[in-house]
């Protein structure tokens, strides 16, 4: 840097002194051509010592006295000679050094202006210095912290593996749970399907038992009010039964005298004849008494279910009636029946026994008289007997014969056995009871 700055201050030096010669030239010039020839003006010294004095405030205000204090001793002594040159009276020479005082403080002021420079350089340099070093200092310390960075780095990237391979592991055997609990809740659920599907069968049962409960309980009170109803029908009819056995007794006995008289007229013709066929009748009627004739006891080995089946079935079996569904109807007899019908006439009682091939054609017969329900018989009482169920169904009609006063009937009684067999229930045993032109009792 101070190299360059000598370089610089040769140049100026140069240049003024170059500057200087031309100006002494051009005034020697102008002095040899002017109108007084080996003379030189005042003013023309005045105004190179002003100059020159300029010249060297400038420098002084670029700090000459202090950057370049040789240069600037040099105009000052160099303008000091030159004033006392134009006390002497010597023009040439004062004009001559007034012009090297200027050049030497312009020359001054120019390493001035360069010294500021090159302090302001090293200055701004010395700073540069400063933070470089400070920079360098902070590298290092960088660097140093780097290094430890990377080494903890290093650590942490060995914990970071040691803990993702542990990490690993446990997600593997959490993985392994999961699947388990997995499954194990796939279970849970399909368990907690089949309960809740249970539950609600059970549920569904329940509210429907609920409603056959509350049904069988309104059935109850139901038949409780029939049975009450039965009960004074009961009475009643008892009440009229024996009113009309009473009637019958006494009709009975006018039929009785009736058929003595008969008889005793047909004896008379006939009386050897008579008698044996009715011995003989009166035997074989005494064995099949014994055989059809069943001992009632008043006790069953039917369950209530069972007896409830029954009557449901006697129930259809007669309604198949009333509807004049023969085929059903008779599709409730056994092929073992044993039908016995009794016929009670004014002129006597006639006995004969059905078997399963002769009840067909004697019900459809039966179908076609016009038989209608007994109004104080509506609903028969249905007893069970052993392993059967026993009832008695009253029918009657307005009787064929010639009307009189009062209205005669034929009534018919059905005395009906019914048991179950196999899976089916069946009539295996009827007793029919016909009591033609009867008072209605």
């Amino acid at each position: 840097m101070k190299s360059q700055l000598e370089v610089t201050q040769r140049a100026i030096t140069g240049n003024h002194l170059a500057k200087l010669a031309l100006v002494i030239l051009m005034g020697l010039v102008s002095m040899g051509c002017g109108p007084k020839l080996g003379k030189i003006r005042l003013e023309q010294v005045e105004g190179a010592i002003s100059q020159s004095q300029v010249a060297i405030d400038r420098a002084f205000l670029k700090n000459a006295n202090t950057l370049s204090p040789e240069l600037w001793s040099q105009a000052e002594q160099q303008m000091a000679e030159s004033e006392k040159a134009r006390s002497a009276n010597q023009g040439l020479t004062a004009i001559q050094l007034a012009y090297q005082a200027m050049a030497t403080a312009q020359t001054a002021a120019q390493q001035a202006i360069a010294a500021s420079k090159e302090n302001e350089l090293d200055a701004v340099i010395d700073k540069k210095s400063v933070r470089i070093e400070k920079l360098r200092a902070e590298m290092q310390q960088v660097r140093s912290e780097l290094k430890n960075v990377r080494s903890e780095a290093d650590r942490t990237n060995q914990q970071k593996e040691r803990r993702a391979s542990e990490l690993k592991r446990k997600l593997q055997q959490q993985s392994g749970q999961v699947s388990r609990s997995q499954s194990d809740a796939h279970q849970a659920r399909h368990k907690r399907d089949q309960l809740q599907t249970r539950y609600d069968q059970v549920y569904a049962q329940s509210q429907q038992t609920q409603r056959q409960i509350e049904d069988y309980r309104r059935r109850i009170r139901e038949c409780e009010n029939q049975l009450a109803k039965a009960e004074a029908k009961l009475r009643t009819a008892r009440q009229a039964s024996e009113e009309a056995k009473s009637r019958a007794i006494a009709q009975g006995k006018s039929y009785s005298r009736q058929i003595e008289n008969l008889s005793q007229q047909r004896a008379l013709r006939d009386h050897d004849a008579v008698l044996a066929r009715k011995m003989e009748e009166a035997r074989a009627f005494a064995l099949r008494r014994q055989t059809w004739t069943p001992n009632r006891t008043g006790q069953t080995a039917l369950s209530r279910p069972q007896a409830s089946e029954g009557r449901r079935e006697l129930k259809r079996w007669d309604q198949a009636w009333w509807d004049k569904d023969l085929n059903t109807h008779l599709s409730y007899y056994s092929r073992q029946l044993q039908l016995e019908q009794s016929v009670i006439r004014a002129t006597g009682e006639e006995r004969k026994h059905l078997d399963y091939g002769q009840t067909a054609p004697a019900i459809r017969s039966q179908a076609g008289k016009g038989w209608s329900r007994n109004a104080s018989a509506d609903t028969p009482e249905i007893q069970a007997e052993g392993d059967s169920l026993v009832v008695t169904y009253r029918l009657n009609k307005t009787s064929g014969g010639r009307q009189k006063q009062p209205v005669l009937y034929d009534i018919w009684e059905r005395e009906v056995w019914i048991r179950k067999q196999g899976q089916a229930w069946r009539i295996y045993r009827e007793f029919w009871r016909i009591y033609e032109d009867v008072p209605k009792y």
